[in-house]
């Protein structure tokens, strides 16, 4: 009885590792045939497949991405949830729309003149995902009052804004990567909520962060805001919206802008009182050095807050300089190691394409060059016997034989170093060494074969 008990609370205590497995609503493999009905073991071959499918089904959907090279230009449905395997091997190609209650996770998005395209009043979340290389706008949400989650991304690369956040939304931007981006990192409207935390916003075209301050009640804290283009925070007035702002602007890294730290700008002219500006933002603990224009325009009105460029600290103003300098020297350095190691990957990727493109054509050499082979080991014994073999034909595989020998060890050398550390490294080496052993066993039987006797042969060499 007791050892009965006690297998019950076994099973009870292992129970939750089996319940907790996690399944999804829907799988997707571009990989996998047509006809699929989105189960695990026959998954969809189409993202929007699976999306139509989801759309019929209550309640929230989860799809599973694998691996792979999908097209997008498609909307996800209401209350889904987009899974990738692995942010960097699930790329969607195309403009991906986002309806409300929807959700991205490790997922890469890129292209297309929108790359996210976010409905009006829609509720996301965007996680893990990488999004890039797009013509007009990374991440885009509609006027209204929907709200955006993007966290622990990357944008970069686009041709325009990494993100744009039009009137009337609430944001949540944290511990995200905006960098490179042909024009501003972040493009706030007017009359946004929410806060910016935690991000790294570095070399885009145009400002850090532009936002129009009417009716924006906004936290910008814990960023690092460097080397962009114009000024690391534009903050913008025109007269149609001149409500003021409640903006926060705390414990930043600001340094190395081609203007401002805090540029505050008068986009369409219009007047505004001498407070306007300080009213409506406030700049505690930031850390800022470096900005070619100082620290803020005396537009702002800051009259408190000293500038960089003051007489007085131009001591302190040159180390914060020499700090920002090799700050920027030690990132350009990291960003150098980053490019090599890629430089590196792709030069694997292409030598392991080359050796197997290299075997491709071995193989079908060999094909030929089996096949004559045979016609050589069948042919008659007693025309061997009393006329010998076809020399021509046995020469000229001897040839075929060693220029595949050379190919060979070219393979040999060429997967030798670092190669061996690329997935398939070992399994091609074996390969190539089996290769190796049957071209030598192979020759061997031919030069067996030259000799072989014949009386045709004798009679000739005896007189």
């Amino acid at each position: 009885m007791k050892f009965k008990i006690f297998i019950i609370i076994c099973l009870f205590c292992i129970f939750p590792f089996f319940a907790s497995a996690k399944d999804y609503d829907f799988y997707v493999d571009e990989s996998a045939s047509s006809g699929g009905d989105g189960s695990e073991d026959e998954p969809f071959k189409n993202i929007e497949d699976a999306i139509e499918v989801a759309g019929k089904e209550s309640g929230t959907q989860e799809i599973y991405i694998e691996d792979g090279e999908y097209v997008g230009d498609f909307t996800i449905g209401k209350s889904m949830r987009l899974i990738g395997e692995s942010k960097d091997e699930v790329t969607i190609s195309g403009t991906v729309g986002m309806d409300d209650d929807s959700e991205i996770k490790d997922i890469t998005v890129k292209g297309g003149k929108t790359s996210i395209s976010i409905d009006k009043d829609a509720e996301v979340v965007i996680e893990d995902c990488i999004i890039r290389d797009f013509v007009k706008i990374g991440v885009d949400i509609a006027p209204g009052s929907g709200k955006l989650v993007l966290k622990n991304s990357k944008i970069k690369d686009g041709k325009g804004k990494g993100i744009y956040v039009q009137r009337g939304n609430e944001i949540e931007l944290s511990g995200n990567e905006v960098i490179g981006n042909d024009e501003e990192g972040f493009d706030l409207r007017s009359k946004i909520s929410g806060f910016i935390k935690g991000n790294y916003i570095h070399k885009n075209g145009e400002s850090g962060i532009e936002v129009i301050v009417g009716e924006t009640d906004l936290k910008i804290s814990g960023n690092t805001i460097k080397n962009n283009g114009a000024s690391a925070i534009a903050a913008q007035f025109y007269e149609e919206l001149n409500e003021k702002g409640d903006i926060r602007v705390e414990n930043n890294s600001i340094s190395g802008n081609d203007n401002y730290a805090l540029n505050c700008k008068k986009t369409q002219g219009g007047s505004t009182s001498r407070t306007y500006w300080t009213d409506s933002i406030t700049m505690r603990g930031n850390s800022i050095s470096g900005n070619k224009d100082g620290s803020i325009n005396k537009i702002c009105h800051f009259d408190t807050v000293v500038s960089t460029n003051d007489d007085d600290k131009l001591e302190d103003k040159g180390k914060e300089n020499e700090e920002a300098k090799r700050l920027e020297e030690e990132e350009e350095r990291q960003e150098a190691l980053v490019r090599e190691q890629e430089r590196l990957k792709e030069e694997r990727a292409k030598r392991q394409a080359d050796v197997k493109q290299i075997l491709s054509v071995y193989e079908t050499n060999m094909n030929s060059i089996e096949n004559n082979l045979t016609k050589v080991r069948k042919e008659s014994s007693l025309k061997v016997f009393f006329f010998g073999v076809d020399k021509k034909e046995i020469e000229a595989l001897e040839v075929n034989l060693n220029l595949q020998k050379a190919q060979l060890e070219k393979l040999d050398t060429v997967l030798g170093g670092d190669y061996m550390k690329m997935s398939e490294g070992d399994a091609l080496k074996d390969r190539v060494d089996n290769e190796s052993e049957k071209n030598k066993t192979q020759l061997e039987y031919l030069n067996k074969r030259l000799k072989t006797f014949s009386l045709f042969g004798w009679i000739k060499n005896f007189f």
